[in-house]
């Protein structure tokens, strides 16, 4: 029966991210066919062709979600820990996000309790995840808006607290936004796979801490991820 179920999720998941590839892929051969046939010229064939680009990097997050998704599914993730700066893993988080962040004109408010906070960690899969944290705290952030990022030390590991203004998570979707299928009003507005929320649970679970969420009516959501010392090995 799990095995029906797993398959079943799976199927889920395939349908929904082949839905995600339509829309891309369809700007895509536009643009080009545009380019090609001549009818974009100059600045024109300039713009279709960095709209290519960008909507071919949405299909490449799209498939490395899913590869990550499938690896994680299957247990065949490697989390190589070590010692390391979760301060300078946010500062390089926000500074990849300069553009996303000054196109909305938005206030980030970052900041660390102490100048280095170390944790054992698994670099390149937590960067990953406090990433994808940290761009829908972008995404659903009003233009002008602000953005808290605080990198606190704990007793045994780090937390990282993601804080932005803006429209709330309906309360019917606070206990589902982890899951890698279900579609949350905020999702369905937004562009992307809809994975990377499970994908960072996933993450912090390794990492043998957790994700907890909180958001007010009054337009606050924080995000809390807890890397743990003692994680995956």
């Amino acid at each position: 029966m799990e095995k029906i179920d797993k398959t079943k999720e799976m199927l889920a998941l395939i349908s929904s991210s082949v839905h995600d590839m339509k829309a891309p892929l369809t700007t895509i051969g536009g643009f080009i066919e545009a380019v090609l046939d001549g009818t974009a010229k100059g600045e024109s064939a300039r713009h279709c062709l960095e709209t290519a680009l960008s909507e071919t990097n949405r299909l490449t997050n799209i498939v490395n979600e899913l590869l990550d998704v499938s690896k994680i599914e299957a247990g065949a993730v490697n989390y190589d820990m070590k010692p390391t700066d979760i301060c300078e893993c946010v500062r390089k988080i926000i500074i990849s996000l300069e553009g996303k962040i000054n196109e909305k004109n938005l206030d980030i408010d970052f900041s660390c309790t102490r100048d280095r906070i170390k944790a054992n960690a698994d670099e390149p899969s937590l960067t990953r995840a406090l990433y994808n944290i940290s761009e829908n705290a972008v995404k659903f952030s009003p233009a002008g808006g602000k953005i808290s990022v605080l990198v606190s030390e704990t007793e045994n590991g780090a937390k990282v607290s993601v804080t932005n203004e803006g429209e709330p998570i309906d309360k019917t979707d606070i206990g589902h936004i982890f899951e890698p299928f279900y579609r949350s009003k905020r999702k369905e507005k937004a562009s992307g796979s809809g994975l990377g929320l499970y994908i960072a649970m996933q993450t912090a679970k390794a990492h043998g801490g957790g994700i907890t969420v909180t958001s007010e009516e009054c337009g606050k959501t924080e995000f809390v991820f807890e890397i743990r010392n003692g994680g995956t090995k």
